[in-house]
């Protein structure tokens, strides 16, 4: 497999790319999919033959003059180097189409095994040896293939599956599925990303999910942005909703920092916006507002809550 050591400076002139791990592969070399780490420090990789991990990229930074001698293999025979910063684990005999790891938890990797056998999620990715992963499987997904996913940024319990037949969404870490593929149903979904850097990272969408369709284009979804905001601790809602679950309305409890409006936005799991609702002329403080939810189906809701700096998402299900 290949690295750039100018990956993404599409300035670069001349890019200098470096072989930083071999042997990886079935006989036709094929890796169908690779995910970093947040810190660099872990690249997995899943192959024709099972699942390795590359460590060691992230301590050694592009810039550095002996990059090429710390993280590639050069040459043959007697002049062939090998990597002294990096080392390549193999911890899957098992083949997978796809792999996602969680941002905040090195250990998090979802396995993702097209037709071809169970979806599983690891619990020591970064520490397992050749002996391989420690993984439970994920609750079934029926007719599909799975090809590629996300793990939540702000919620480990959420997953987002790209499938043979479009989008499969779980809020309870992969027991259950709902299909969220309005407006590409039946698309292949090969593609899954998310926006999981912070604002104050320079990230201007922090929680959005893109999804890459087969023939349909490329779609996102802003049901699971996080506030903005660069000091958000000193403007925390402690937005709540209760009863929930609940069978026809819920209560919204929050506080604002200071008098204002507030406008609450209600998506459904498959990201359509089902309600958008604005109270004016709230006072600082401590408030609660009743939701309607009689009209809705039966499911999982997210709510979006924005009053001027202030902006907070919360879900309830409708039972």
């Amino acid at each position: 497999m290949w690295g750039t050591r100018n990956a993404l400076r599409f300035s670069v002139a001349a890019v200098n790319w470096v072989c930083v791990a071999r042997g990886i592969g079935s006989s036709g070399g094929i890796q169908f999919d690779m995910e970093f780490t947040r810190d660099l420090n872990h690249l997995y990789v899943t192959a024709g033959n099972g699942v390795w991990r590359i460590d060691g990229l992230g301590s050694v930074y592009t810039s550095d003059p002996d990059f090429n001698d710390k993280v590639s293999f050069s040459g043959t025979g007697v002049n062939a180097t090998t990597p002294t910063y990096t080392t390549a684990t193999k911890i899957s005999n098992t083949s997978y189409e796809g792999i996602a790891v969680n941002p905040n938890d090195d250990d998090d990797l979802l396995l993702l095994a097209g037709f071809n056998g169970s979806n599983r999620r690891t619990s020591n990715a970064s520490t397992a040896g050749t002996n391989g992963v420690t993984s439970v499987a994920l609750g079934s997904v029926s007719g599909v293939a799975c090809y590629d996913g996300i793990i939540d940024v702000t919620d480990s319990d959420r997953l987002v599956l790209g499938t043979s037949s479009g989008v499969l969404v779980s809020e309870n870490g992969g027991t259950t599925w709902t299909n969220a593929s309005a407006g590409f149903d039946g698309t292949p979904v090969y593609e899954v990303r998310q926006s999981w850097r912070t604002f104050a990272e320079g990230n201007g969408r922090p929680g959005e999910i893109y999804i890459g369709t087969f023939g349909r284009g490329i779609w996102s979804s802003s049901s699971y942005l996080s506030s903005p905001s660069l000091n958000i601790a000193q403007f925390k809602t402690k937005l709540l909703a209760f009863p929930n679950p609940t069978t026809d309305n819920t209560t919204l409890q929050f506080q604002l920092a200071k008098a204002g409006n507030v406008t609450v936005q209600v998506y459904s799991i498959t990201g359509r916006m089902v309600k958008n609702t604005t109270i004016k002329g709230l006072e600082a403080g401590d408030n609660s507002i009743q939701l309607d939810c009689e009209d809705l189906p039966l499911g999982t809701y997210i709510v979006k809550f924005v009053s001027g700096k202030q902006v907070d998402n919360t879900k309830f299900i409708k039972m």
